[in-house]
């Protein structure tokens, strides 16, 4: 595994004083979202310099998540006012929203698009419930709830699907990791429930037979708190069940740490980035077929804030984060 580092771009920072949760980027490295309390900006991005363009107004309370779709100009956002929002960037007028997806009561924490092909938007709430979504048909722009697990028994905080997209990771308050397959009639069913002896707000998979949990939520379940590990399950062949194999240190364990800013995993770079407490931590996996990997803790990045929330971009060059304690937007490259 080669050494690497995302290195500081300071003539990019941006003063940026509005609390921002959630930070997505297109496809291109073209467009970047940044939430703002309970509005959304949009950016112009060209060679890591941003220009803004747009505010969005529709949430009524702080925007948690951003996802950007691939194959048109849409994206989606969701908020602690238990609403989703799925929206059109129209660069020459007013963006405006498409559709308002209002079947949660409750914050919507975390939330995914299945890939390439952008036809499932799947929710996880504080209501306790996972929702999956599709269109009505591939004529129109309408979404609508399908189906809706309530197997949680507290606040859903993170969610992961795999790439084959028939899989799906969620962790809750409730110290439990719930592994969910699509079924052949295009539902989903619960195949294992994990018992963890902390609940975390993070879980990523890096392959199909393999994720990574972070436990991070106190042991009474009122506050997020760093870890001291991060924990890797790999999937037991005979039994097909995924069981704890490993656990790797990672910075940030003596720190308090908060929920959104979910674990992202970059497939042709095979790089992790985990917040933990008040840092980023960067680790790398070289996976050599399904039941072999190696993984790395390569360095960290101390920001002294709990509250950095950060997004990476699709191809990895990226790292975009804004910071609580310096109100600033940083923009990072990647170098070897």
């Amino acid at each position: 595994m080669s050494p690497f580092n995302y290195q500081l771009l300071p003539e990019m920072t941006l003063k940026y004083q509005d609390f921002c949760k959630a930070i997505a980027i297109n496809f291109d490295n073209s467009i970047v979202l940044l939430s703002a309390g309970t509005k959304i900006n949009i950016f112009y991005f060209k060679e890591g310099y941003l220009k803004l363009l747009q505010k969005l107004r529709k949430h009524s309370n702080y925007v948690h998540t951003l996802n950007m779709f691939r194959n048109n100009q849409n994206f989606i956002s969701s908020a602690s006012d238990s609403q989703i929002f799925i929206w059109n960037i129209n660069l020459n007028q007013n963006s405006k929203y498409l559709i308002k997806l209002k079947e949660h009561s409750q914050s919507v924490n975390c939330l995914l698009i299945r890939q390439p092909q952008e036809d499932l938007i799947i929710s996880g709430s504080s209501d306790k419930s996972i929702k999956f979504w599709s269109q009505n048909s591939t004529s129109t722009k309408t979404w609508s709830c399908f189906q809706t697990i309530n197997k949680h028994t507290s606040d859903i905080f993170g969610m992961s699907i795999n790439e084959e997209g028939n899989r799906l990771l969620s962790c809750a308050n409730d110290k439990t990791i719930l592994i969910t397959e699509c079924q052949m009639n295009g539902l989903w069913c619960i195949k294992q429930r994990i018992d963890v002896k902390i609940s975390g707000g993070r879980v990523t998979f890096i392959k199909n037979e393999l994720f990574v949990f972070l436990p991070n939520i106190s042991p009474d379940g009122e506050t997020f708190e760093g870890s001291e590990q991060i924990e890797l399950y790999r999937l037991n062949q005979c039994s097909q069940q995924y069981i704890k194999c490993n656990t790797i240190p990672i910075k940030g364990g003596d720190n308090d740490c908060t929920p959104c800013f979910p674990q992202l995993y970059n497939n042709s770079k095979q790089i992790l980035i985990c917040k933990n407490g008040e840092y980023v931590n960067f680790l790398q996996f070289d996976v050599f077929h399904s039941l072999e990997y190696q993984c790395k803790f390569q360095f960290a990045i101390n920001f002294f804030s709990n509250r950095t929330f950060g997004t990476l971009s699709q191809d990895g060059q990226y790292f975009i984060t804004w910071c609580y304690k310096t109100e600033q937007i940083q923009i990072r490259k990647f170098k070897n």
